[in-house]
């Protein structure tokens, strides 16, 4: 009788896909139960019986073996299909000071223990998890993005129909064997029906209607895969839980300029602070703060930032929680407030935490959990076809860690996604999501797809680093005879092309790739003066120059101001201005084989020539947020703003996501006052608006907009 109720079971439950019975004494009229029962039973793929009837074993293993192809044949139509399902997934990045407690805060929210010496994060390191009702696992990333995500639109597909027969089932057998079935299969039987997922898939994955005809069309070679029972299991999984990637970014300034490729507009952004630093030296820690706040602003105004207090256990009492809490209220008032994250459990405007005890680490990942859910694009419904083509993309990890998006395209085509537009948003989106590196501000930098982002930045890194923190072996410098070389690469940012080539001697095929990547994001430039040549890392300036200590005297030259107050002046941007007058004036010496004297570059000043008789120089001052630009030769002020002008648009489109604002502003050589651009251009202010005087040396160029525009064209045009 248990066979026969099984059997009842089987034939209105289609959810088991594995059945073990061998252990049990089944009797030869139980197993003809089964086998009939098994004629309208479409899930099972596998029975375990023990019998002796070879004809009864033999129906069984049939029916069961059709059940598997047909499950095959499903699951592929699924993935040669343009059904859609919401991919689950958000990033997470981690900012703040150098050794606030940022990767310890990973680790905590990962369930790892504490360390006490791990070393600081070098540029960013890049992990994995999967989150389930508070539960972070840290994993790998998946290799197969497609599979599951195809099994579970056949799994919501059979809920969807699933529901509507259960509305519309009136079958009295139904009824009656109900308490059998919950009775007789146990909790590792149950599992959702495939019978009308079947039934559903033959209607809208192949659009058959009624003509299964259509059955034997080929699929698509190109995305064939094994379908197994664990992509199901892995569905159900998937469906309650969200994937996040964590990007634990470098605290030290030297990395502050590199942020910026990889700084995303959505996502959650996670600013963690010292608690301690912040009661004990004010300044400094909201100095810090305050440059995050506006990053954050600049790359992501409407991503939700939480604020995280760390080394709790050293802060004594609430009175001091309520005392940084204060702070924290006055001094964000301004700044990015509306994208504060309150902790509502507290009544703080940041979440408290200590990893070494874990203390916090609970409510923390509850709440970032909570608002990744709460984000309508985590949600959003996309085409497996996308998943397809990330399968092939990842697929070529294996041999590259870059390829170019004309062979992505070839992949897309592939897979059957079709059209330029959704391309362009499937390859936004696996940026956005962080398993890919996808640049699109010109056509050259959009050719470059970075496929391992962790490689891409660990060989940056190699080059852009805090020598105090982050040393190198002088000693096997000195081996190789590259000793001077190191030395001067950090002490005067400038680098050999035989010494990049040791750094990167583990991709020595990828060394001009490295520097092309480099001039184009402008962390670098060619540094070519008096015949010498060699690469300029701005960067790794680190002498701060100050007029009043060293001189006492102002600086030569008319000036004007570009002024970030009314916005934000990242760090990043002075080092990339002088990234490209220098390479404007390298350019200009190479061309027209002129020597040139050679720039004197500090971290926040510079003094270049641009062309014979027309020197400027740069100063940055973060405090006021804006750069200066003087000129000592007023013949040529006119096109030397216009010059800076149009780098400060090209780098702006190029690299910070065109949210970069200033006011332009210019001293008058009779009043000493500065006026508004407006106000000066309507006054012809001379020189800077004197066009009679030098506007045949001034390109038309220089006026136009620079988005999209390749790097070597633009130094061209000038």
């Amino acid at each position: 009788m248990g066979a026969k109720f099984v059997a009842d079971a089987l034939k209105v439950n289609n959810t088991l896909a594995t059945l073990d019975l061998q252990h049990n004494n089944i009797t030869e009229h139980g197993l003809k139960f089964l086998a009939s029962a098994l004629e309208s039973n479409t899930s099972l793929v596998r029975v375990d019986v023990w019998t002796t009837d070879v004809e009864i074993l033999n129906q069984i293993q049939q029916k069961t073996e059709g059940n598997k192809q047909q499950k095959q044949r499903l699951f592929l139509e699924t993935l040669d299909s343009d059904s859609k399902a919401s991919w689950n997934r958000s990033r997470l990045m981690f900012i703040g000071q150098g050794r606030a407690g940022k990767s310890a805060t990973v680790r905590s929210l990962l369930g790892q223990p504490f360390s006490e010496e791990s070393d600081s994060t070098i540029g960013a390191d890049v992990s994995e998890t999967i989150a389930t009702n508070s539960i972070w696992k840290k994993t790998r990333e998946p290799e197969d993005f497609a599979s599951p995500f195809a099994a579970r639109i056949m799994l919501e597909k059979m809920a969807k129909e699933k529901a509507l027969v259960k509305r519309n089932n009136t079958h009295p057998f139904r009824s009656t064997v109900v308490s059998k079935i919950k009775r007789t299969l146990s909790r590792k039987a149950s599992r959702k029906s495939f019978r009308n997922e079947h039934r559903d898939l033959e209607r809208t994955v192949v659009n058959e209607g009624e003509n299964n005809e259509k059955n034997n069309n080929v699929v698509n070679p190109e995305i064939v895969k094994e379908f197994h029972d664990a992509y199901f299991v892995a569905a159900k999984h998937d469906k309650r839980s969200i994937a996040l990637s964590l990007w634990d970014f470098g605290g030290q300034s030297v990395f502050y300029s590199m942020h910026h490729i990889f700084m995303i507009k959505s996502g959650i952004y996670v600013l963690v602070f010292d608690m301690r630093e912040l009661l004990n030296k004010q300044d400094e820690a909201l100095s810090y703060i305050s440059f995050w706040l506006r990053s954050i602003r600049l790359h992501a105004s409407a991503a939700p930032l939480v604020m995280v207090g760390t080394f709790l256990n050293e802060i004594s009492g609430s009175d001091a929680l309520q005392t940084i809490n204060e702070i924290l209220v006055r001094h964000t008032k301004t700044l990015a407030n509306h994208q504060l994250v309150h902790n509502d459990e507290e009544d703080l405007l940041f979440f408290p935490v200590d990893n070494k005890d874990g203390l916090g680490a609970n409510g923390l990942r509850k709440h970032i959990e909570e608002l990744a859910r709460k984000d309508e694009s985590v949600f959003d419904q996309i085409s497996v076809r996308w998943m397809s083509l990330l399968d092939m993309i990842i697929s070529k990890r294996n041999s590259d860690s870059y390829i170019t998006f004309s062979m992505v395209k070839g992949l897309a085509a592939k897979v059957g996604l079709q059209g330029s537009v959704e391309l362009d948003a499937a390859m936004k989106l696996f940026h956005e999501r962080g398993l890919l590196i996808h640049i699109t501000a010109t056509d050259v930098l959009k050719d470059i797809v970075i496929i391992k982002p962790q490689w891409l930045i660990d060989m940056l890194c190699k080059v852009i680093r805090d020598e105090t923190l982050h040393m190198f072996d002088k000693s096997e410098f000195k081996k190789v005879g590259l000793e001077k070389d190191l030395k001067l690469m950090f002490s005067k940012a400038l680098a050999s092309r035989d010494l990049l080539e040791y750094i990167w001697k583990n991709e020595k095929k990828q060394v001009d790739f490295f520097i092309e990547l480099m001039k184009r994001t402008m962390l670098l430039s060619e540094y070519t003066f008096q015949g010498e040549s060699k690469y300029l890392i701005p960067s790794l300036l680190h002498d701060h120059y100050s007029y009043e200590e060293l001189h006492g005297e102002k600086i030569n030259g008319l000036s004007c101001l570009f002024d970030f107050s009314e916005s934000f002046l990242p760090n990043g941007v002075f080092q990339r201005l002088i990234c490209l007058c220098v390479a404007s004036s390298s350019r200009y010496e190479q061309q027209k084989n002129s020597v040139r004297t050679e720039p004197k570059l500090f971290q926040n000043f510079g003094v270049i020539e641009f062309q014979p008789n027309c020197v400027i120089r740069l100063l940055e001052d973060q405090r006021l947020q804006r750069i200066t630009l003087y000129v000592d030769n007023n013949k040529k002020a006119s096109k030397c703003y216009k010059v800076i002008q149009s780098m400060l648009r090209k780098l702006n489109a190029d690299v910070m996501g065109s949210g970069l604002n200033w006011d332009a502003k210019f001293e008058d050589p009779v009043s000493g006052d500065y006026l508004s651009h407006a106000k000066a251009q309507a006054a012809k202010l001379s020189p800077w608006f004197d066009l009679a005087r030098d506007n045949e040396d001034i390109p038309d160029s220089l006026s136009s907009a620079h988005e999209n525009v390749d790097l070597a064209m633009f130094l061209e045009n000038l």
